[in-house]
C-alpha cells in the first residue's frame, strides 16, 4: 500500500511537486472530481481543434470547389487565397495561445488543488 511511484509533477515545479504513492493515485484516479478535470480538458481541447479543422478543411474546400473564388486577385500579385491560408495558419497560432492560456489561468490552478485536497485525504501519511 505504501508503494511508491515514479515522481509526478502536475505543475512543473512548486511545493506540489514529489512522489505519490500508490494510495494517493488510486484515490485521484477514482475522484469524480478528476474525472471532471480529465472531461473539461477533452472538451476544450476537441473545441479548439474542431475550429481549428473546420477553418483548414473549409480552406481546402475553397480552393477545390471554387478555384475561382480562391484565385481572385487582390493585388499585381497576390491572389484571395494567400491571405485566407495565412490567416488559417495565424488562426492555428492564435488558438494553441488560448489553450496555453486556458490551462495556465484554469485548468492548472483546478490540478493543484485537486491534488492538494487529495494528498489530505490519502490514507497514507
Amino acid at each position: 500500500m505504501g508503494r511508491v511511484l515514479p515522481p509526478v509533477d502536475v505543475t512543473g515545479v512548486g511545493p506540489d511537486a514529489g512522489w505519490v504513492t500508490v494510495a494517493e493515485a488510486r484515490l485521484l484516479l477514482e475522484s469524480s472530481d478528476f474525472r471532471r478535470l480529465v472531461w473539461r480538458r477533452w472538451r476544450v481541447s476537441l473545441a479548439l481543434a474542431g475550429v481549428l479543422c473546420a477553418a483548414y478543411f473549409g480552406y481546402i474546400l475553397l480552393v477545390v470547389l471554387h478555384p475561382p473564388v480562391a484565385g481572385r486577385r487582390i493585388g499585381e500579385a497576390t491572389t484571395l487565397g494567400m491571405p485566407l491560408a495565412a490567416g488559417v495558419i495565424v488562426l492555428a497560432w492564435l488558438l494553441t495561445v488560448a489553450y496555453a492560456w486556458w490551462a495556465g489561468s484554469r485548468h492548472d490552478g483546478h490540478v493543484v488543488r485537486l491534488r492538494r485536497r487529495l494528498r489530505r485525504e490519502s490514507p497514507v501519511k
